[in-house]
């Protein structure tokens, strides 16, 4: 330094050299406070799970899951922490202690025209020297010119707003967080990438572009390394070595140094900055207060905009992370559904293959040397019989009865495709979208990213089941077909024992036969050995096939996909998605086309479409006034067609075994999958939290048929009433005498001797717990006859009399609540309803989409006649994405209308309006509404019977007489031909509508102000 400063340079060295270090390791520690704890706190958590346990890395896996949401919250608060106030801090602590103001005598360099000075500069300069040498002359002071530094401002002005310092260290930091970060994806943030002239140098002397923990293996290594660890179970790589990479992190955070050439380059700027104070060489107007904050300012601004930029590579490192837990998570599901695959599998061709035919083998082999153990070469009649009897009515009766036995084994086939199923479930916990980083790189200090929105849980489900689950489904591998031929095969095998031993029995009548009698016999069951152990080798062959892609291709499928993602390059796993979906969206010419020439139909068919409309109601009129009018009629083909269609119940049985559990009234959903009814939960809660405290309420749930009245009562179960002593009474039957209401009800209580209702209600009141009754359906214990309401009104009496002690929920159909409401006033008897069939549109989407998503099927809409027609359609159906878009809301919005709120008329009616499955997706068609009127022509006593099946659901023949005031041969008749149109069905508890037509017989019957 020069000695002209010595002032300058006392006050620097003792701020910078003595202050800046510990403030700026300060700094450094503050800044990474969080991110070193969540380190730290994650790593002790690991270490203290023990070595030796079984489940260690499944609970390393939990560990980490858990705290990843908090990992979360550290790089969200970097908004907040921000490097410019840090920074600012800093250089007012380094600054506080500096004068105002030096004065010092110009150094020798003041006066010297440098080569980076303006043209401007080096004028000023010359003058400079001039006025210093004529100045000189006069001056008593010959030591030099003075010059008055401002010592505090120029150091903050040039550490906190001139000098590239600030961002250059705050780069330094994000790249030593994002080492730590990187750290958990077991790589190191990828560098500039060099020229390619850097390039063959560096390859010439032996080095690479780019770190080794970030450049992707060769294919064939990679694919060594999944093979191999597929054997061996799931690996997911960045949880292998995650307690040694924690710790690594955790030294790379807490190493808080600061080196010393920092403090050098912060003296010298400093120093540099200050010696030009008060000279030509200073920009004067800099220091002013107004330009001097503004300085500061626009430095802040840089400052937090680079930081941003860091964050978001930072967020992309989390989300990679993020998603290997979700993989590492999935892929122990996927262990345990592997194991109990193979476990059926193994059960499957032992029990129905291999084992069968072994035995049938070594009996065979058995015989065979019984034959040869003979010694006379004549077979004994009696022995002859005895072995036939054997393979006939034994061997071979057993081996086709085992391998035989379809039931079984497609019992076995739906174990195995239920776990896949569980399975594809799964997939429901993956994040729905990841904001992802395409490239992710470091130039110049700088953070390079460009990031993209992927569709995590879709493009994972559907990559897993491509690659594996499709071809997992046993029933692609027609194992039961398989089985069947080999059982017919198997029976031909015996026959040839069985007609060897009679040959060899018949060729003792002929003396010139070259074999001998053994030798014929023999050689049947020779033939029979060999090939039933050629169809045990094609048993275990379809076994170690299947098995191949459970041990092998499962796992493989899901390492490649942490693979993948780890290495960034998911852009291939979408591609490959979408080349598995529709072809290609873009426009040919015939579609543009076609695009152009609808729009310029779009008039002409607006007014053809209002002069034929206008035209046929001109012709209703004339045809009604001339006697002309057709009322139309309905021929039997088409009343065949419908009545064909109302009794496809089981049109679905050729669906895949999963779409036909979700869809399934016997699917016991979890709460993913349950949309509750406005309010059930919190009035249940509310009714019981009052009954509790000894006020006399009940809970009543009101709905149309199937619209999850038993559902409900499961879930309010499980939440509110699972640790609580329940009795449940289901009335599965209709019923309407007192005796018969009292014997249901002893027999859920245990009571017996009890006749009356009186001794029930006594019985009741005398009990000394309180406790939770449910009573299901109770529309069945009335029939609408004036005879009809003993019961009903029996039940009235004891759930009011025995309200303290009992607390009541009780399911109702909707339409026999409205009568009860009417003819009882039924609603004074409960203090909480809620009704199960008022679900909005959004709700049933929402409910029979998230199902369908659950199966990972892609979903396709198909335009009806109508549709393809209309305008609207046609000025879009050249753009795929909006017409399924528009497909997809008119679908739904005719669903709801159709439904009315009861969930399980709107899946009956999905899975009706299902043109067709392929292995991917799912095409769906408008859904399609049968019109009663042209199965039955809708005359009184129809509807009088429709009207009695909805209000009580289900009626035997006897009943339905009684509520119609009928006799039961006309009821009997009645039914029958209802039947046999589809309209009715039976079942044990009775007769009862048709599902599928239910809610268009509701409609017909409200439009004849029947029912209300």
């Amino acid at each position: 330094m020069n000695k002209n400063y010595p002032s300058v340079t006392d006050h620097l060295e003792k701020q910078i050299d003595e202050s800046f270090d510990k403030a700026y390791s300060n700094l450094k520690s503050d800044f990474r406070n969080e991110l070193l704890g969540w380190f730290q706190k994650t790593y002790k958590e690991i270490l203290g799970i023990k070595k030796e346990d079984d489940l260690r890395k499944k609970r390393v896996i939990d560990t980490l899951n858990k705290n990843i949401s908090d990992l979360w919250h550290v790089v969200e608060r970097y908004d907040e922490n921000l490097w410019s106030e840090k920074w600012k801090e800093l250089v007012d602590e380094i600054t506080a202690p500096l004068p105002e103001t030096v004065v010092e005598y110009q150094s020798e360099e003041r006066f010297m025209e440098q080569e980076e000075d303006s043209y401007k500069l080096k004028l000023q300069k010359k003058i400079k020297r001039l006025a210093r040498t004529v100045s000189m002359t006069f001056k008593n002071d010959k030591k030099g010119w003075k010059q008055v530094i401002q010592l505090k401002k120029s150091t903050k002005l040039e550490l906190a707003g001139l000098s590239e310092l600030p961002e250059e260290l705050m780069g330094e930091e994000f790249e030593l967080l994002s080492r730590a970060i990187g750290k958990l994806l077991e790589q190191e943030p990828v560098k500039e990438q060099p020229s390619e002239a850097e390039t063959d140098e560096s390859s010439e002397n032996g080095e690479g572009g780019e770190s080794s923990a970030d450049k992707p293996e060769p294919k064939k290594n990679e694919s060594e390394n999944i093979e191999k660890s597929a054997k061996n179970g799931y690996r997911v790589q960045v949880i292998d070595e995650i307690e040694s990479h924690l710790q690594d992190a955790i030294q790379i955070l807490k190493n808080v140094d600061t080196d010393s050439f920092v403090s050098d380059r912060v003296f010298n700027e400093c120093y540099q900055a200050a010696v030009r104070s008060g000279t030509v060489e200073d920009e004067r107007k800099l220091l002013e207060e107004d330009q001097l904050d503004g300085k500061l300012s626009a430095k802040e601004l840089l400052l937090n905009k680079r930081q941003k930029e860091w964050q978001t590579f930072i967020k992309s490192q989390y989300s990679d992370f993020a998603i290997q837990i979700e993989i590492a998570r999935f892929s122990f599901l996927a262990e345990r559904a592997r194991e109990e695959i193979l476990g059926f599998t193994h059960r499957f061709f032992r029990d129905y293959g291999y084992l069968p035919l072994e035995n049938t083998v070594t009996r065979i082999k058995e015989i065979s040397e019984v034959l040869k153990n003979q010694k006379a070469d004549k077979l004994p009649a009696k022995l002859v019989q005895e072995l036939r009897a054997e393979i006939s009515e034994k061997l071979s009766y057993e081996l086709l009865e085992t391998i035989g036995n379809q039931e079984s084994q497609q019992h076995l086939i739906n174990q195995i495709q239920k776990t896949i199923t569980d399975l594809q479930l799964g997939f429901y916990n993956f994040t729905e979208t990841f904001t992802l980083a395409e490239k992710r790189s470091i130039v110049e200090g700088r953070p390079q990213v460009k990031t993209d929105s992927v569709k995590w849980k879709k493009l994972a489900t559907r990559y897993v089941q491509e690659n594996a689950l499709r071809e997992m489904d046993p029933e692609k591998w027609e194992w039961v077909t398989f089985f069947k031929e080999l059982s017919s095969e198997a029976e031909e095998i015996m026959q040839v024992v069985d007609v060897n031993l009679l040959s060899a029995k018949e060729s003792e009548k002929e003396k010139d036969e070259e074999e001998s009698v053994l030798e014929i016999a023999i050689s049947g069951t020779d033939r029979a050995v060999s090939q039933l152990e050629a169809a045990i080798k094609r048993v275990r062959e379809r076994q170690n096939s299947y098995e191949k892609i459970v041990k092998e291709e499962f796992p493989k499928s899901i390492e490649s996909l942490a693979e993948s993602m780890l290495s960034r390059s998911y852009d291939d796993l979408e591609m490959q998605d979408k080349a598995l979906q529709v072809k290609a969206k873009a426009y040919n010419w015939r579609e543009r086309f076609l695009k152009n020439y609808y729009k310029s139909l779009e008039k002409f068919e607006l007014f053809r479409r209002f002069f034929v409309k206008k035209f046929k109601e001109l012709k209703s009129i004339l045809s009604r006034f001339l006697g002309f009018k057709d009322e139309g009629s309905v021929s039997t083909t088409e009343k065949r067609n419908l009545a064909e269609y109302l009794a496809k119940v089981n049109v679905h049985h050729k669906f895949p075994f999963v779409y036909k559990r979700m869809f399934s009234y016997e699917f016991e959903i979890d709460e993913r999958f349950y949309i509750q009814p406005q309010g059930l939960f919190t009035y249940f809660e509310q009714s019981l939290e009052d009954w509790n405290l000894n006020i006399d309420t009940n809970f009543l749930i009101v709905g149309e048929r199937g619209s999850g009245k038993t559902l409900a009562l499961k879930f309010i179960g499980q939440r509110f009433i699972e640790d609580q002593k329940t009795i449940t009474v289901n009335f599965m039957n209709t019923i309407h005498r007192e005796k018969d209401l009292v014997d249901t009800i002893c027999k859920a209580f245990g009571y017996e001797g009890i006749e009356t209702l009186d001794e029930l209600i006594k019985k009741i009141q005398n009990r000394r717990t309180r406790t939770i009754l449910i009573v299901e359906n109770i529309h069945n214990i009335f029939v609408r006859n004036i005879h009809g309401f003993e019961a009903i009104e029996s039940f009235w009496v004891l759930m009011a009399s025995t309200r303290d002690k009992l607390f009541w929920v009780v399911t109702c159909s909707a339409f026999a609540w409205k009568f009860y409401e009417k003819m009882f006033g039924a609603d004074q008897y409960f203090s909480h309803i809620v009704r199960t069939d008022n679900l909005d549109r959004e709700m049933l989407e929402k409910s029979i989409l998230t199902r369908h998503k659950a199966t990972g099927y892609e979903l396709t809409f198909e335009p009806g006649t109508a549709t393809q027609k209309s305008r609207a359609f046609k000025k879009i159906m050249s753009d795929e994405l909006e017409k399924q878009e528009y497909l997809h809301e008119q679908y739904f919005n005719r669903l709801n209308q159709i439904a009315e709120g009861n969930l399980s008329i709107a899946m009956n009616f999905w899975l009706q309006s299902i043109k067709e499955f392929d292995d991917r997706s799912v095409k769906q068609l408008p859904t399609e509404v049968a019109d009663l009127d042209k199965l039955e022509v809708p005359s009184r006593d129809v509807l009088f019977t429709l009207a009695a099946l909805v209000l009580h659901e289900n009626l035997t023949e006897a009943q339905l007489s009684m509520a119609l005031h009928q006799d039961e041969a006309e009821s009997r008749l009645m039914l029958a031909r209802l039947k046999s149109k589809g309209i009715v069905q039976i079942s044990d508890e009775g007769y009862k509508l048709n599902h599928l037509i239910y809610r268009q017989v509701v409609r017909l019957l409200k439009r004849r102000n029947i029912i209300h």
